[in-house]
């Protein structure tokens, strides 16, 4: 009878013990937001007050909704422009280095990062300009668009995977105990045509934006598998809200008057994409 019970009981604890390791940092606990616009969400609801301007980060950015929905403590660390050096090396913005903020407490993590590694939207912003300049306010300086060649963007995107180790391996030096999320970018260009209202850009240059976008995400896809943590294709989340689509989760090429109004920017991602991503690192954790 005492063979018998002892598997069984066994298996019984471990029936209780998988769902609270299943469910995720819990009610109270440290969560840190890294990653560039794309994580801080310009325009989006409103700007979080007291945070850097030039960080354009959202109260509604998916780390927000995110963190409201578990009830965890935020620090939100995003930044428009952020590369992967703003998050291990550099000062952005006037804040420290994006990882600063992770220490023995955190509990989460989640990362979006190496768009501006890559030049991804500031390509697409300088070919935009190129071809419309008249639709960018003078404040935004339009005639300071370039473009960055593809050489430079091809030897960034070879740097880019140890980059993305290098911040995993210091999270988990600093919070041995938190969960890493990486969550690539929202999807922008439509998988065929055009829509050159919202994308002034020609098919070639959709193209090599799209060669880019899927770079980005097998990068970010293969470093989440080659370090262990978990994976947000925010990518196939927003696939079918591209710029494009009858219900865009991305803005078109339009911008606000000044660059210091806190305002939706061309090809960034509206509240609906980050309420899905949010909702999808939920599902994942």
């Amino acid at each position: 009878m005492k063979k018998l019970l002892l598997p069984c009981l066994s298996v019984l604890l471990a029936g209780i013990a998988a769902p609270a390791l299943a469910a995720g940092p819990t009610h109270g606990a440290t969560y840190v937001a890294m990653g560039s616009s794309f994580a801080s969400g310009p325009g989006v609801a409103t700007r979080v007050p007291g945070s850097p301007p030039g960080c354009a980060r959202s109260t509604a950015d998916y780390a927000h909704v995110l963190a409201r929905k578990r009830g965890l403590h935020l620090v939100d660390m995003t930044c428009a422009g952020a590369t992967t050096a703003d998050i291990l090396d550099r000062s952005q913005a006037g804040q420290p280095p994006e990882i600063d903020a992770v220490d023995a407490d955190t509990r989460l993590v989640t990362i979006t990062i190496g768009g501006n590694d890559l030049a991804y939207i500031g390509n697409l912003w300088a070919e935009s300009c190129l071809r419309r300049p008249d639709a960018v306010p003078a404040a935004w300086h339009p005639q300071d668009c370039k473009v960055v060649p593809e050489d430079q963007v091809q030897a960034a995107s070879r740097r880019l995977p140890m980059q993305f180790h290098r911040i995993i391996a210091q999270i988990r030096a600093r919070a041995p105990h938190a969960e890493i999320v990486l969550a690539d970018y929202t999807n922008i260009l439509p998988s065929h045509g055009s829509c050159p209202q919202r994308l002034p850009l020609s098919p070639e240059q959709i193209a090599a934006g799209r060669r880019v976008a899927a770079q980005l995400a097998r990068i970010t896809a293969e470093a989440a598998k080659a370090d262990h943590v978990k994976l947000v294709a925010a990518s196939a989340v927003t696939m079918a809200h591209d710029v494009c689509a009858a219900d865009p989760w991305v803005s078109g090429f339009r911008f606000p008057p000044n660059p210091r109004v806190f305002a939706p920017v061309p090809y960034h991602p509206t509240g609906q994409a980050m309420a899905a991503i949010a909702a999808a690192v939920d599902r994942a954790l």
